[in-house]
């Protein structure tokens, strides 16, 4: 049997991004803060202390209840899913978010969240995430495997473009600051960025930048507030890696 990686996260708009994982046996959480002076911090958890339901999410750094606003979905069909090496459910791309984050209170603030599985992350990709009021969202991906073209996806609460011939048709462009899906872009400064290094289950580095002050735009869509990240293989030159 393949060894797997696995993993939750949920961002409050802005502001959070918080993260369960399972990597080789080991659980950690995460949690990347963008309020006042930037900071991440990681450390290991026994899997009985965390709670990770679609109305909660629980562990010793948060006690936080969520209200989705917005049905979850898959981002590749079932057919592609039997060659992806990774899966993204976006099981909440619009949620309300009340609770505790240490010592940071919220009441219905916007978030979204998703969780991940499988064997082999890409070799790069560009996303960019936001959600809106009354359940509205824009999501894009571009991601790189070996072996096969760039493949792209675009999804809102009211269409999404992802079957398997979307995924190789659809437009992108992919830099380490700028993310352009079908009729989104998406750009984000350097400055912004905290970057963070995943591993594969064999142990192969993914080094991953994300930015709660992204811009975006297309499609009725105007934000300075998105959720960007930039992954590559390789560390961008000059960007910090803070975990």
């Amino acid at each position: 049997m393949k060894r797997l990686f696995e993993a939750w996260y949920l961002i409050v708009a802005g502001r959070f991004w918080l993260r369960y994982s399972v990597d080789s046996g080991e659980h950690a959480l995460w949690l990347i803060s963008f309020e006042g002076e930037r900071h991440a911090r990681r450390e290991r958890v026994a899997p009985q202390d965390v709670v990770i339901e679609e109305r909660r999410w629980l562990s010793p750094w948060w006690d936080l209840t969520l209200e989705p606003t917005a049905a979850g979905f898959d981002h590749v069909t079932r057919l592609t899913r039997r060659v992806a090496k990774t899966h993204v459910h976006a099981s909440q791309p619009a949620v309300l978010v009340s609770g505790r984050i240490g010592e940071h209170t919220l009441d219905g603030a916007l978030g979204h969240g998703a969780h991940l599985e499988g064997t082999r992350r890409p070799d790069r990709f560009g996303w960019a995430h936001v959600a809106l009021p009354g359940g509205r969202y824009v999501e894009v991906l571009a991601a790189e495997v070996p072996h096969l073209p760039r493949v792209a996806l675009w999804a809102t609460e009211r269409r999404r473009c992802n079957s398997p011939l979307s995924l190789l048709r659809t437009r992108s462009e992919l830099s380490p600051t700028r993310l352009t899906v079908g009729p989104f872009v998406a750009e984000a400064d350097a400055a912004d960025m905290i970057g963070v290094t995943y591993h594969d289950p064999d142990g192969t580095p993914l080094y991953c930048y994300h930015s709660e002050r992204a811009r975006l735009r297309g499609e009725d869509v105007s934000v300075d507030e998105a959720a960007f990240e930039y992954a590559s293989r390789e560390p961008v030159p000059g960007w910090p890696i803070s975990l």
